[in-house]
Protein backbone atom coordinates (compact mmCIF):
# COMPACT_ATOMS: atom_id res chain seq x y z
CA UNK A 1 0.00 0.00 0.00
CA UNK A 2 2.38 2.56 -1.33
CA UNK A 3 1.33 6.47 -1.64
CA UNK A 4 2.18 7.89 -5.23
CA UNK A 5 3.72 11.39 -4.72
CA UNK A 6 1.17 13.57 -6.61
CA UNK A 7 1.06 16.59 -4.34
CA UNK A 8 3.09 19.81 -2.44
CA UNK A 9 0.11 21.93 -1.40
CA UNK A 10 0.85 20.38 2.23
CA UNK A 11 3.73 22.54 2.33
CA UNK A 12 2.50 25.56 0.64
CA UNK A 13 3.73 28.53 2.73
CA UNK A 14 5.57 26.46 5.61
CA UNK A 15 8.95 26.97 7.11
CA UNK A 16 10.25 23.55 5.30
CA UNK A 17 13.70 23.24 3.88
CA UNK A 18 13.00 22.90 -0.05
CA UNK A 19 16.06 20.71 -0.70
CA UNK A 20 14.53 18.42 1.24
CA UNK A 21 10.71 18.48 -0.02
CA UNK A 22 9.38 14.98 -0.86
CA UNK A 23 6.17 15.14 -2.00
CA UNK A 24 2.83 13.11 -0.80
CA UNK A 25 -0.39 11.92 -1.55
CA UNK A 26 -3.18 13.82 -1.39
CA UNK A 27 -6.63 11.77 0.27
CA UNK A 28 -9.86 12.62 -0.26
CA UNK A 29 -11.77 13.01 2.98
CA UNK A 30 -14.60 11.03 1.72
CA UNK A 31 -12.04 7.88 1.81
CA UNK A 32 -11.22 8.10 5.33
CA UNK A 33 -13.52 6.20 8.06
CA UNK A 34 -12.66 6.98 11.67
CA UNK A 35 -13.15 4.34 14.07
CA UNK A 36 -11.88 5.36 17.66
CA UNK A 37 -9.27 7.50 19.67
CA UNK A 38 -6.11 5.43 20.35
CA UNK A 39 -3.96 8.47 21.76
CA UNK A 40 -2.64 12.13 20.96
CA UNK A 41 0.82 13.24 19.97
CA UNK A 42 2.77 16.22 19.99
CA UNK A 43 0.02 18.68 18.07
CA UNK A 44 -3.13 16.35 17.36
CA UNK A 45 -5.55 13.57 18.03
CA UNK A 46 -4.90 10.32 17.19
CA UNK A 47 -7.30 7.99 15.53
CA UNK A 48 -7.87 4.32 14.38
CA UNK A 49 -9.20 4.31 10.85
CA UNK A 50 -9.95 2.49 7.63
CA UNK A 51 -8.78 4.13 4.11
CA UNK A 52 -9.25 1.94 1.20
CA UNK A 53 -9.71 -1.58 3.01
CA UNK A 54 -6.98 -1.14 5.66
CA UNK A 55 -6.63 -0.11 9.32
CA UNK A 56 -4.66 2.96 9.29
CA UNK A 57 -3.85 5.97 11.96
CA UNK A 58 -4.91 9.40 11.53
CA UNK A 59 -3.90 11.79 12.89
CA UNK A 60 -5.70 15.40 12.87
CA UNK A 61 -4.39 18.43 13.87
CA UNK A 62 -5.94 20.34 16.90
CA UNK A 63 -3.69 23.53 17.70
CA UNK A 64 -4.03 26.01 14.47
CA UNK A 65 -1.41 27.49 15.76
CA UNK A 66 0.31 24.21 15.39
CA UNK A 67 0.23 23.81 11.91
CA UNK A 68 3.53 24.77 10.51
CA UNK A 69 5.20 22.13 13.02
CA UNK A 70 2.57 19.58 12.03
CA UNK A 71 3.24 20.45 8.52
CA UNK A 72 6.88 19.67 9.15
CA UNK A 73 5.96 16.35 10.60
CA UNK A 74 4.89 15.45 7.48
CA UNK A 75 7.54 16.78 5.67
CA UNK A 76 10.27 14.69 7.56
CA UNK A 77 8.04 11.55 7.55
CA UNK A 78 7.56 12.04 4.05
CA UNK A 79 11.40 12.00 3.86
CA UNK A 80 12.05 8.37 5.13
CA UNK A 81 11.40 4.75 4.23
CA UNK A 82 12.08 1.94 7.31
CA UNK A 83 11.23 -1.17 8.58
CA UNK A 84 11.66 0.56 11.90
CA UNK A 85 9.25 3.76 11.29
CA UNK A 86 5.91 4.39 11.15
CA UNK A 87 4.59 5.04 7.81
CA UNK A 88 2.92 7.85 5.72
CA UNK A 89 0.62 6.91 3.49
CA UNK A 90 -0.20 10.60 2.58
CA UNK A 91 -2.56 13.80 3.79
CA UNK A 92 -6.06 14.66 4.09
CA UNK A 93 -7.14 18.54 4.11
CA UNK A 94 -9.61 21.06 5.94
CA UNK A 95 -8.49 20.10 8.67
CA UNK A 96 -5.01 18.61 8.04
CA UNK A 97 -5.08 15.18 8.69
CA UNK A 98 -2.29 12.90 8.24
CA UNK A 99 -2.79 9.24 7.73
CA UNK A 100 -0.30 6.69 8.64
CA UNK A 101 0.76 2.74 9.29
CA UNK A 102 -1.68 2.10 12.31
CA UNK A 103 0.87 0.01 15.17
CA UNK A 104 -2.08 -2.77 16.65
CA UNK A 105 0.22 -3.42 19.26
CA UNK A 106 0.31 0.05 20.47
CA UNK A 107 3.23 1.71 22.34
CA UNK A 108 6.15 0.12 24.11
CA UNK A 109 5.77 2.48 27.05
CA UNK A 110 1.71 0.77 27.75
CA UNK A 111 3.25 -2.73 26.89
CA UNK A 112 5.79 -2.19 29.71
CA UNK A 113 3.52 -0.59 32.23
CA UNK A 114 0.80 -3.25 31.87
CA UNK A 115 3.03 -6.01 31.03
CA UNK A 116 1.65 -8.21 33.98
CA UNK A 117 -2.05 -7.90 33.01
CA UNK A 118 -1.60 -8.38 29.35
CA UNK A 119 -2.77 -11.38 29.23
CA UNK A 120 -2.20 -11.84 24.93
CA UNK A 121 1.37 -11.12 25.46
CA UNK A 122 4.31 -13.45 25.57
CA UNK A 123 6.46 -13.98 28.52
CA UNK A 124 8.76 -11.38 29.17
CA UNK A 125 12.28 -12.08 28.40
CA UNK A 126 15.47 -10.72 27.86
CA UNK A 127 14.77 -11.70 24.26
CA UNK A 128 12.21 -9.26 23.89
CA UNK A 129 14.52 -6.52 25.39
CA UNK A 130 17.34 -7.16 22.72
CA UNK A 131 15.09 -7.50 19.93
CA UNK A 132 13.12 -4.15 20.59
CA UNK A 133 16.44 -1.90 21.65
CA UNK A 134 18.23 -3.63 17.96
CA UNK A 135 15.28 -2.38 15.87
CA UNK A 136 15.18 1.22 17.86
CA UNK A 137 18.77 1.93 16.96
CA UNK A 138 18.46 0.27 13.74
CA UNK A 139 15.51 3.12 13.29
CA UNK A 140 17.55 5.87 14.94
CA UNK A 141 20.70 4.83 12.72
CA UNK A 142 18.86 5.48 9.57
CA UNK A 143 16.96 8.78 10.60
CA UNK A 144 20.78 10.17 11.28
CA UNK A 145 21.94 8.61 7.86
CA UNK A 146 19.36 10.56 6.17
CA UNK A 147 20.63 12.83 3.11
CA UNK A 148 20.78 15.29 2.37
CA UNK A 149 20.59 16.39 5.90
CA UNK A 150 20.32 13.40 9.05
CA UNK A 151 17.22 14.04 11.00
CA UNK A 152 17.03 14.11 14.90
CA UNK A 153 14.37 13.01 16.63
CA UNK A 154 14.56 14.78 19.42
CA UNK A 155 11.40 13.06 21.36
CA UNK A 156 12.76 9.57 21.58
CA UNK A 157 10.71 7.39 24.18
CA UNK A 158 8.67 4.41 25.07
CA UNK A 159 5.69 6.06 24.34
CA UNK A 160 6.74 6.83 20.44
CA UNK A 161 8.15 3.52 19.78
CA UNK A 162 5.22 2.12 18.51
CA UNK A 163 4.58 -2.39 18.28
CA UNK A 164 2.80 -4.69 15.83
CA UNK A 165 -0.08 -7.18 16.96
CA UNK A 166 2.39 -10.07 17.98
CA UNK A 167 4.69 -7.13 19.97
CA UNK A 168 7.53 -8.15 18.15
CA UNK A 169 8.53 -5.37 15.98
CA UNK A 170 8.86 -2.04 16.75
CA UNK A 171 8.44 1.60 14.69
CA UNK A 172 9.50 4.61 15.73
CA UNK A 173 6.86 7.59 15.45
CA UNK A 174 5.67 10.42 16.35
CA UNK A 175 8.06 12.88 14.26
CA UNK A 176 6.01 16.17 16.07
CA UNK A 177 9.59 17.62 17.33
CA UNK A 178 11.82 15.93 14.53
CA UNK A 179 14.27 18.18 13.00
CA UNK A 180 17.37 18.91 10.30
CA UNK A 181 20.49 18.39 11.28
CA UNK A 182 21.86 22.23 11.65
CA UNK A 183 25.48 23.23 13.26
CA UNK A 184 24.09 24.68 15.72
CA UNK A 185 20.93 23.86 17.81
CA UNK A 186 19.55 24.94 21.17
CA UNK A 187 16.02 24.54 21.00
CA UNK A 188 14.68 22.41 23.86
CA UNK A 189 12.66 20.40 22.36
CA UNK A 190 11.13 16.62 23.44
CA UNK A 191 10.10 14.87 27.11
CA UNK A 192 12.25 15.69 30.15
CA UNK A 193 12.07 12.16 31.46
CA UNK A 194 14.05 11.61 28.38
CA UNK A 195 16.25 14.58 27.49
CA UNK A 196 19.85 14.77 27.14
CA UNK A 197 21.03 17.50 29.86
CA UNK A 198 22.37 19.53 27.27
CA UNK A 199 19.03 19.95 25.32
CA UNK A 200 17.66 20.34 29.16
CA UNK A 201 19.91 23.15 29.73
CA UNK A 202 19.37 25.45 26.36
CA UNK A 203 23.19 24.75 25.23
CA UNK A 204 24.30 23.24 21.93
CA UNK A 205 23.26 19.84 20.75
CA UNK A 206 23.61 17.58 17.46
CA UNK A 207 22.12 13.99 16.65
CA UNK A 208 24.02 13.00 20.58
CA UNK A 209 20.74 13.87 21.85
CA UNK A 210 18.56 10.88 20.96
CA UNK A 211 21.73 8.36 21.66
CA UNK A 212 21.34 9.70 25.14
CA UNK A 213 17.74 9.24 25.19
CA UNK A 214 18.13 5.86 23.39
CA UNK A 215 20.03 4.73 26.44
CA UNK A 216 16.93 5.87 28.78
CA UNK A 217 15.05 3.70 26.50
CA UNK A 218 17.31 0.55 27.16
CA UNK A 219 17.35 0.88 30.74
CA UNK A 220 13.49 1.22 31.32
CA UNK A 221 13.29 -1.96 28.76
CA UNK A 222 15.62 -4.01 30.88
CA UNK A 223 14.60 -2.85 34.29
CA UNK A 224 10.52 -2.25 33.20
CA UNK A 225 10.59 0.70 34.94
CA UNK A 226 8.13 3.73 33.43
CA UNK A 227 9.48 7.22 34.29
CA UNK A 228 6.95 9.80 34.75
Amino acid sequence: MEASCTSASLFAGADVETDCLTFVEEIPRKEVQQIEIVGRGAFGVVHKAKWRGNIVAAKTLEAENEQNAFTIEAQQMSRVKHQNIIKLYGVVHNPICLIMEFAEGGSLYNLLHGWENCKACPEYTAAHAISWALQCAMGVEYLHGTKPKPIIHRDLKPPNLLLDSTHTQLKIGDFGTACDMQTYMTNNKGSAAWMAPEVFEGRTYAEKCDVYSFGVIIWQIIWQIILC
